[in-house]
């Protein structure tokens, strides 16, 4: 069994073992590479976004990894790192989180700038859908005494003009629980003309105060936006103040008072809050033709109802004959409309008439999560929504689990019949 493969991650949907291999090419020709193979997903075959490279010797895969890691393909930027099945990636003792990066900070910066304190398993940072980071990153090292001598030397230091925090990486369950502390208060309903320091006064006698502060347009406004900011230095006296200051009536207005959540956790709560209220009326639009624009598709489904909101889905590739970077359709898209009948009107329509000059593929949305568990139950459960319209995606047929064209029955000749 070959032991010299690299893991690559952050590949573009659009390549495939072909690509991979011309990039390999392309960077430098004396890599020899045995086998590419693109991780898919079983039911659309789709890319997942991953693969493997196999290597003939160690030499190879480490020629290759400092040649070829961070570099771009079709607009992506691709990571690599040894391939150990099971081992090095759920250690999370020596993975460390990178936040307040600046939003210039690319992976190979974060490489760069942790290596010197020991063997890096991989780093990389997360990126916005516009190319820009979003402000945090990970690290991971060979062992976990190299992380620790890393952590206590950059944690607080300032990278490129910001002051970065390095702390280990938390597993899902253990984050959540270190959720249930929190010392950072969300006041709302405060009154209009509150400043800083009336906030202070109100929260101050619950115990020692950080910071607190009151949201304003501008610093020169003579009022505030009716919230703000509360921070304790320890997390028993933030519940505390919740508890005794919660629903307090102020000027007419009842006191909201909960956890300050981070900005990527509060636009997932409001994704999930829009999903819930819109769950009926948001549809799925696939077959999209490749000039679409958001504009272009809301328009198309405004004659039958009001449109809450229109979005082409779109991704980065890289031309291959320019070199430059496009934001190209992914060929579908979501419609959402303001009721569940305006929905329904455009499903039953798209089934019946071309929209955008072709005919679409068009269903009520469904959340990813109920997606991939309808689409792994080894009994498959139909879709629960309405039957889908227009074409299907793959050879004419409907997808498994909806109901489609079925063929008559066979007529059989009777046995035990002499025929001339």
């Amino acid at each position: 069994m070959n032991q010299f493969k690299l893991f690559a991650s952050g590949l573009s949907p659009d390549v495939d073992e072909d690509t991979l291999m011309r990039h390999v090419e392309r960077v430098d020709k004396s890599i020899r590479v045995k086998a590419v193979i693109i991780m898919r997903d079983h039911q659309t075959f789709r890319s997942k976004g991953f693969g493997i490279l196999e290597l003939p010797s160690q030499d190879e895969c480490d020629k290759a990894l400092r040649a070829l890691n961070y570099t771009e393909v079709l607009g992506n930027e691709i990571c690599l790192c040894p391939y150990r099945p099971g081992g090095m990636r759920d250690k999370v003792s020596s993975n460390l989180f990178v936040k307040n990066l600046p939003g210039e900070t690319k992976s190979a910066d974060l490489y760069h700038t942790f290596a010197g304190f020991g063997r890096i398993f991989s780093a990389r940072v997360k990126y916005n859908p516009n190319g820009t980071c979003k402000g945090y990153g990970y690290v991971q090292y060979e062992s976990k005494d190299d992380a620790d001598k890393a952590l206590n030397a950059m944690n607080g230091e300032t990278f490129k003009g910001s002051k970065i925090t390095v702390e280990h990486f938390l597993a899902s369950g253990a984050r959540t629980a270190s959720f249930m502390k929190y010392n950072n208060l969300f006041v709302k309903n405060v009154p209009r003309k509150f400043t800083d320091k009336d906030l202070i006064g109100l929260f101050k006698p619950h115990g020692e105060i950080v910071s607190a502060v009151v949201i304003k347009e501008s610093p020169d406004a003579l009022e505030n936006k009716g919230f703000g900011f509360v921070c304790f230095k320890n997390a028993e006296d933030a519940k505390n103040a919740e508890e005794k200051l919660k629903n307090l009536s102020i000027e007419g207005q009842n006191l909201f008072i909960c956890r300050a959540l981070p900005k990527e956790e509060r636009r997932k709560q409001l994704r999930e809050e829009r999903l819930k209220a819109f769950r009926d009326c948001n549809l799925y639009v696939k077959e999209l033709p490749e000039d679409v624009t958001d504009e272009k598709l809301k328009a198309a489904f405004e004659v039958f109802g009001k449109v809450v909101s229109a979005r082409v889905m779109l991704e980065r590739r890289q031309n291959l004959e320019t070199g430059d970077t496009e934001m190209k359709s992914r060929g579908f898209g979501f419609v959402c409309f303001n009721d569940k009948q305006e929905a329904s009107a455009a499903l039953m329509a798209a089934s019946s008439q071309p929209i955008l000059g072709r005919s679409l593929y068009v269903v009520i949305a469904e959340k990813k999560e109920d997606r991939l568990a309808r689409m792994a139950s080894p009994f498959p459960m139909p879709f629960s929504g309405p039957r889908p319209a227009g074409v299907f995606p793959m050879y004419g047929m409907p997808p498994y689990g909806f109901p489609g064209p079925y063929a008559p029955p066979r007529l059989r000749r009777p046995r035990n019949v002499l025929t001339p």
